[in-house]
């Protein structure tokens, strides 16, 4: 049997290393933000390419790739081989941790279903700060069995600064010490929080917060209003993770129960290896602060909404362990229950790393190579480039680029355009690539080929059909005609909003479509606002000829035209 694993755990590990080859590398929003972040670094700041601090993502994986960066850049792939390492030092680890429990045969079970599992595997290979927090963390309770508090310190110093969970693996070490060893050692080690807090107070004093990712749980949390929504969260949540854990595909609702009740089968396994009873001779120490850390992980997610089942990514080996360890409570089964886990998930898990390499091998290494080369000798330096792909295009081009803003038609779409400088929108036609956005960002992400054809403003300069890939270029003749005539329209709606009558409202807006004719929201508040049924079709025609992607004047001229009827 033991052979059998072991062969399985190599396999497994060949076919990460064939995944790694494949993966892109700087093609990624968050890979190529942390390459940005390290070329930054070696000119002395940690800041995004418009020059402002960063706060979000934290320091630690940018300071760690800063020099090998600049060592091959711009041959970003070779920086796949260290990530890889990363997770294989993080398979060497569980299977160290799960021996401390489980013994031989049901430690290498536990790292092959990990191996195995299609969330790690799609991440070997990715410049992403997760699969080295977990060989972090794996370490850190590694050190901790074997009480070598001041390596294990200064590790946990590391991970605090590569993901905020960081944080959580400090003071739940410390925790532990405190409850096992007393409150001297635990203060002593709890020092391992000294970098972070000083990268809070760089923080504070140079961007006015303490850090960008309070500031996202925060907007985070405060839209899971109400027991209803919070409900509806943690169900997401167990499905999140029912799928992280496994990576079954399955319907949420079963990913769901999947998830809570391996959940509870942690809990159960956490309590058992952390209170040290029924092993007297376990490390009691490092299953406490284990523990603890997952549980204040879950906690944390408790309150902040995630999709991604990457965040399932630092609970990942605790998971299978404490469940291996909850199954010692059937000790007659115990051996068979293993085995039948680690069979039913490696086979659920080959069937769907099968078809992410069907899919990987398909991927180039290189997004958009042409469309790229072809900013990079046409646009000019100074140019500000729109893309969903904004930090790749920064990374591969050298121009700054933004994300499109999350507005609903055209016309605002324009404004923010022209507001913020914006020349050359790079428009991305692959919509698999964006399975995984907020269905508001791919409402927007959809509606951008539309507003550019129907924009007067704009022209289609580069397509690339093989690469699913356009430039568009925006030239408004008076920018500054733009803003008046947009500023005029801005001030009727607060108007409007405040009650004031619809015939000064309308004189606005009338001064909005004289001074911007190609302007198609001041026609439609004013067809809106027009009581004449001839007068609202005018208006609303002429708000449609201008933009046709107003759906709501749309069906407003529908029912001007067939009257009550199509109310």
């Amino acid at each position: 049997m033991k052979k059998a694993l072991l062969a399985a755990i190599a396999a497994a590990c060949v076919f990460q290393a064939w995944m790694a080859l494949h993966a892109p590398v700087g093609m990624f929003q968050d890979d190529a933000l942390h390459l940005l972040l390290a070329r930054a670094m070696r000119h002395g700041a940690f800041a995004f390419p418009d020059g402002s601090p960063a706060t979000d993502p934290l320091p630690g994986f940018a300071f760690l790739l800063a020099l090998p960066a600049w060592l091959v850049e711009p041959r970003w792939g070779l920086l796949r081989w260290p990530a890889l390492a990363a997770g294989w030092a993080a398979l060497g680890l569980t299977w160290r941790l799960a021996r401390r429990v489980l013994g031989g045969e049901e430690a290498l079970a536990v790292t092959l279903v990990v191996a195995m599992n299609p969330v790690f595997v799609e991440n070997a290979g990715v410049l992403r700060p997760d699969i080295l927090f977990l060989a972090s963390s794996l370490g850190v309770w590694d050190l901790l069995a074997e009480a070598r508090l001041g390596p294990a310190g200064l590790l946990a110093a590391g991970a605090a600064l590569l993901r905020p969970q960081g944080a959580l693996l400090v003071l739940g070490a410390a925790a532990a010490l405190w409850l096992r060893r007393g409150g001297r050692v635990a203060a002593k080690f709890a020092t391992a929080l000294l970098l972070l807090a000083a990268w809070t107070v760089r923080n504070a004093l140079v961007a006015g917060t303490a850090s960008g990712y309070v500031e996202n749980w925060a907007r985070r949390a405060a839209s899971l209003r109400g027991l209803a929504g919070l409900a509806r969260h943690w169900g997401r949540l167990a499905a999140v993770l029912g799928h992280g854990f496994t990576g079954l595909r399955a319907p949420g609702w079963a990913l769901a129960i999947i998830g809570a009740v391996l959940l509870v089968a942690v809990a159960a396994g956490a309590w058992d290896l952390s209170r040290g009873s029924r092993e007297p001779s376990q490390p009691e120490v490092w299953g406490l602060a284990a523990a603890i850390f997952g549980a204040s992980v879950l906690a944390l997610h408790l309150t902040w909404s995630v999709s991604d089942p990457r965040y399932a990514i630092p609970l990942l080996p605790l998971c299978w362990i404490f469940v291996f360890f909850a199954l010692r409570r059937f000790r007659s089964g115990c051996r068979i229950a293993s085995l039948a886990i680690t069979v039913a998930l490696a086979v659920a898990a080959y069937q769907q790393d099968r078809v992410m390499a069907r899919v990987r091998a398909r991927a180039p290494a290189e997004l958009w190579p042409r469309t790229m080369a072809w900013i990079r000798s046409q646009i000019p330096d100074n140019a500000r480039i729109q893309s969903m792909f904004d930090m790749p295009v920064m990374l591969l081009t050298g121009r700054q680029s933004e994300e499109p803003p999350l507005v609903f038609n055209r016309d605002s779409w324009l404004a923010h355009c022209i507001g913020r400088g914006v020349g050359y929108i790079h428009l991305d036609q692959d919509l698999q690539r964006w399975r995984t956005l907020p269905p508001e960002r791919f409402a927007v992400l959809l509606s951008l080929p539309a507003w550019a054809r129907s924009m007067p403003y704009a022209r289609e300069v580069f397509r690339d059909s093989e690469e699913g890939s356009a430039i568009w270029r925006i030239a408004h003749p008076d920018p500054w005609r733009f803003r008046r005539a947009w500023s005029e329209y801005g001030l009727a709606l607060e108007e409007l909003s405040a009650g004031a009558a619809p015939r000064a409202v309308r004189a606005r807006l009338e001064s909005a479509a004289r001074l911007e004719p190609g302007l198609a929201l001041p026609w439609a508040v004013m067809g809106h606002l027009s009581e004449g049924r001839g007068e609202k079709i005018r208006c609303l025609k002429k708000a449609l000829l201008l933009d046709p992607t107003l759906d709501g004047a749309r069906g407003e001229l529908r029912q001007a035209f067939l009257g009550p009827a199509a109310r």
